[in-house]
């Protein structure tokens, strides 16, 4: 059976909704960039009411980031002091615990050789308790070594075969077995200690690992941080020598004017920023307006003299 063919020809087994895909992602990237621009714009509008918020505004801009990065510096330190303390602690505890264990497999295995020799009460008491001792010693290394858990399920049946040789009644006759026995518990509990050494090594490096990790990214994190301040800090300075560069231009205009007395000034004053900026545009415009007005009195005046001087000289004639 022929497989059937799709309108442009194409096998109809290739994807038909390819480009209804494409077409649905195409229309949410213009949806996205459309929302951006709406929030920047309306970003860029947001404007402090007063000279005194604009300062605060800038003041938090600047000091939030900061406060953040102190407070997180500090949060990454504290916490790796902590695990770092923590990873000691582990360490120390499993490094000793295993070398008890190597003392007590020793401690072990002389009251075990005095027992058979003796075959006294008092010393089989002694042994039990140094034997209860060693198998609550090793149980405590799962703790601290638990990649080391078939090792000690392997000790801990020796220890049991071992006592369970050591109580036969013709135990003398064992005697070659039983030291083999200590002899093989000695190993394990040796190559348990080197364990112990081997992850207090493993978790040194991980912890140095870790600290240089942590001092790179505070190190990246200080410098976006430097540049996110400084951008803020000249955007807002920006926005604060705006007016302040109309209004000083303003002022000089109005100056100008004043000194050259011929009663032309500067086109409308506008300052824009926050409001106290544009209410004090609105009176240097008022002021403006009113010199100019002065200017052309002064200028009337002087014109309606100057005529009547002249009348005068010519009355005088």
């Amino acid at each position: 059976m022929d497989a059937p063919v799709a309108r442009d020809g194409n096998p109809a087994a290739q994807p038909r909704g390819e480009g209804d895909l494409a077409r649905a992602m195409h229309l949410a990237l213009r949806r996205a960039r459309r929302h951006w621009r709406r929030l920047l714009i309306r970003l860029a509008r947001l404007r402090p009411r007063s000279f005194r918020a604009l300062l605060i505004a800038g003041f938090s801009a600047v000091a939030i980031p900061l406060a953040g990065a102190i407070v997180a510096t500090s949060f990454e330190v504290n916490r790796l002091a902590a695990d770092s303390q923590e990873a000691i602690n582990r360490a120390v505890r499993a490094t000793l615990i295993t070398q008890y264990l190597v003392d007590d497999v020793d401690a072990t295995e002389r009251m075990a050789r005095r027992y058979m020799v003796l075959r006294d009460r008092d010393l089989f008491d002694d042994y039990m308790a140094r034997k209860t001792l060693l198998l609550d010693r090793a149980r405590a290394v799962l703790q601290y070594l638990p990649d080391q858990r078939n090792t000690v399920k392997v000790f801990i049946a020796d220890v049991n075969a071992m006592h369970g040789l050591l109580r036969q009644r013709y135990g003398r006759n064992h005697r070659q077995e039983l030291v083999d026995y200590f002899a093989g518990l000695a190993r394990m509990a040796s190559g348990l200690s080197q364990a112990a050494n081997a992850q207090a090594t493993r978790e040194a490096e991980e912890m140095r690992a870790r600290a240089e990790r942590t001092r790179t990214l505070l190190f990246w994190q200080a410098i976006a941080l430097i540049a996110v301040s400084m951008l803020l800090s000249w955007y807002f300075l920006r926005i604060i020598g705006k007016p302040v560069r109309d209004i000083d231009s303003a002022i000089r205009a109005l100056g100008n004017s004043g000194e050259a007395g011929d009663g032309r000034t500067e086109g409308a004053i506008r300052v824009d920023g926050p409001q106290d900026f544009v209410e004090l545009g609105h009176r240097l415009e008022w002021l403006r307006s009113r010199l100019g007005e002065a200017e052309a009195q002064k200028s009337r005046l002087d014109r309606k003299s100057v005529v009547e001087g002249k009348c005068v000289d010519m009355g005088g004639r």
